[in-house]
């Protein structure tokens, strides 16, 4: 592990180039998540693959195919792969990624081919390490790429496709092809991680070379509970994902793939309490129904158990009221030109949520949960208003339930005040006769005009 460590850090960036791209976008499912990375070893021992022979992807349309021998830029099976690499070359990458915020695990999909005859195990090895991830303290996942077992020539899967890869070579004779499995660790939700996945070869011989094939690294919303190494299942999908309390048959199928015939599914609560065994009913390795009887009003996750682990997926299920319902709507009263924020409060607000006032729809709208929703209230004309909520595929309407009204004005005019008296004074002709004389003036003045 410290020869990989060190050869991680004497790799220069430079050298992963455009090869680097080409291999991020062939492992990543999600390739936005990609900072920066790097590749280990010579380029003879890496190579992308749309299939190999008749192996295809599990997913998406290429795989990436590490070496621990020579296997050049167009590999030929039964050719190249047994040259024999020299004892302690590395080949392999790294790559720096940022977890999406709604990711709990990242997944490494792979599988093994080895031309051993009569040996359990080559003398090289896999090694699949993630930086970062809080339950691998020095960084080490487990990744065995020989416990799903090899398969071969009398199995009816090699018979059956696989052994086309191996057809007329000396492989033929004594390869080995394993399952596809995967290899499971937890990750943080927005932090840093990085993988590292490299094999190393141990010896000269070239029957001990091996070749991994990985399919694809992916985060996923699940939280792994010690799982192991294998056939590992994987959620999809929740159909219906929304239940309402007084349906006739709560019914939910999972959708996904890899479910074990002995898969057990239990109901966890958001709380974190304790979880509520549901009754299933196995139909495939893709299609599982649950009876959700009995589960209270909230916003379940599922865990899915089998012999080697378990996933937790929140939030997966939801049951709720058939019906949303308005307690209140603060305020009820805004300018017409919008721009207040209001809150309604209730209950049923889940799934899909849509506020309408009046005929617009609301903006910046917040579901602050189940039962209060907080939202801008649009612009609209002077009058009442009629308020709809949408939520958990049905809708409740408060006829009149806001008014657009405008604010009392603050302007001043000028009106008429009742004439006031004025008196002046002036000189006449001899004799200093005083005149006096009395003016009435109507004089305007200012104040504030009230409005009824």
């Amino acid at each position: 592990m410290i020869h990989l460590l060190l050869a991680l850090l004497c790799v220069p960036s430079a050298q992963a180039g455009d090869d680097l791209q080409v291999y991020a976008q062939v492992l990543l499912e999600q390739p936005e998540t990609l900072i920066t990375g790097g590749l280990i070893g010579p380029p003879q021992s890496r190579a992308t693959w749309y299939f190999f022979g008749d192996v295809e992807p599990v997913q998406g349309n290429a795989m990436m195919a590490l070496s621990s021998g020579s296997l050049d830029r167009a590999p030929l099976p039964g050719t190249d792969l047994g040259a024999g690499g020299i004892a302690g070359d590395e080949a392999g990458i790294f790559l720096s990624l940022r977890v999406p915020d709604d990711a709990h695990s990242l997944r490494l999909r792979y599988r093994a081919l080895a031309p051993v005859d009569g040996v359990e195990r080559p003398e090289d090895e896999a090694q699949w390490v993630v930086l970062g991830a809080p339950d691998l303290p020095g960084g080490v996942a487990d990744l065995d790429p020989y416990a799903g077992g090899f398969l071969g020539s009398a199995s009816p899967a090699v018979r059956s496709g696989d052994a086309d890869l191996l057809g007329g070579t000396l492989w033929s004779e004594v390869g080995r092809l394993s399952r596809w499995m995967e290899s499971v660790v937890r990750v943080e939700p927005g932090s840093l991680v990085t993988p590292t996945i490299a094999v190393r070869d141990r010896g000269d011989d070239p029957l001990g070379d091996f070749v991994l094939l990985v399919d694809a690294l992916a985060f996923d919303a699940g939280r792994p509970e010690g799982v192991s190494p294998g056939r590992v299942p994987l959620l999809s999908s929740v159909l219906p994902a929304l239940l309402p309390t007084d349906a006739e048959a709560p019914t939910a199928l999972l959708q996904g793939r890899d479910f074990p015939p002995e898969l057990q599914v239990q109901a966890q609560p958001s709380d974190g309490g304790e979880p509520v065994p549901l009754s299933t009913t196995w139909r495939s390795a893709e299609r599982v129904e649950v009876d959700a009887s009995g589960l209270g009003i909230d916003r379940w996750g599922l865990r899915l158990l089998w012999d080697h682990g378990a996933i937790l997926w929140p939030g997966a299920l939801e049951v709720a009221r058939t019906r949303p319902t308005i307690a209140s709507i603060v305020p009820a009263t805004a300018d017409p030109s919008g721009s207040t924020r209001a809150v309604i409060e209730g209950s049923g607000f889940v799934g899909d949520v849509r506020v309408v006032v009046g005929e617009r729809d609301v903006g910046d709208l917040q579901v602050r949960g189940s039962e209060r929703l907080d939202f801008v209230v649009p612009a609209g004309d002077p009058g009442e208003a009629d308020v709809l909520v949408f939520a958990g595929g049905d809708f409740v309407e408060v006829p009149d339930g806001f008014t657009y009204a405008r604010a009392a004005p603050r302007d001043e005019e000028e009106v008429p005040l009742p004439p006031q008296l004025v008196v002046g004074c002036s000189t006449g002709g001899a004799g200093g006769a005083l005149l006096a004389g009395a003016l009435l003036i109507a004089t305007p003045r200012r104040r504030p005009r009230r409005r009824s």
